[in-house]
């Protein structure tokens, strides 16, 4: 048996998905929306977005908004849900940061900090938490640059801080968390 607890992180989104409701309602009195029959707004996220936290969001748009449809609009990258944004191609969109396009109105949904993903059996699984330095001489599977460069680049400017760079250690590039969840598991190295 498993106690089931929200974590801290979890209480936090919660928290914040009433800043986001909020942002909507304004949204959607400034919204243009097309024609009285069919009132939808489109909703842009990447594709790396967590599947159950957009469906969560989804359903408490719905029960209150129940007038409006959500469409939901995948895009490749959180920069490319900007774009759409910037364009005109959507009404709302879930994005990370930086923001590239200026003058997009946003609301931080949801903090977080990065987690290592490894083997169970990894020496340093074990513990709760880790520093970077410790995971040097690993081998890495990354998710491909393309969906996520400011992360990317994020991290291997904290490990060149700390004196080494992954570059050489990386053995696989996946383009989806759950590929790069299995290569994990399976031992082939380690991932954030």
């Amino acid at each position: 048996n498993r106690k089931v607890e929200l974590t801290e992180a979890r209480a936090y989104l919660m928290k914040e998905v009433s800043r986001v409701i909020d942002l909507l309602d304004r949204t959607l009195k400034s919204a243009k929306i097309n024609s009285e029959k069919s009132k939808q707004l489109k909703l842009g996220i990447p594709k790396l977005c967590i599947t159950n936290e957009i469906v969560k969001l989804i359903k408490k748009l719905q029960k209150l908004f129940p007038e409006i449809t959500f469409k939901i609009m995948e895009y490749s990258t959180g920069t490319t849900v900007q774009e759409a944004l910037f364009k005109g191609n959507i009404d709302l969109g879930i994005t990370t940061l930086p923001l590239v396009f200026k003058g997009l109105e946003h609301q931080v949904m949801n903090t977080e900090f990065l987690n290592v993903i490894m083997p169970k059996k990894h020496p340093l699984a074990k513990y709760q938490k880790i520093k970077i330095e410790q995971l040097r001489n690993d081998k890495w599977v990354e998710l491909n640059k393309d969906l996520c460069p400011a992360i990317f680049d994020d991290i291997e400017m904290y490990c060149r801080n700390v004196g080494f760079s992954r570059d050489a250690n990386i053995v696989q590039e996946v383009s989806n968390m759950e590929l790069l969840a299995g290569l994990v598991n399976s031992g082939i190295g380690i991932a954030i």
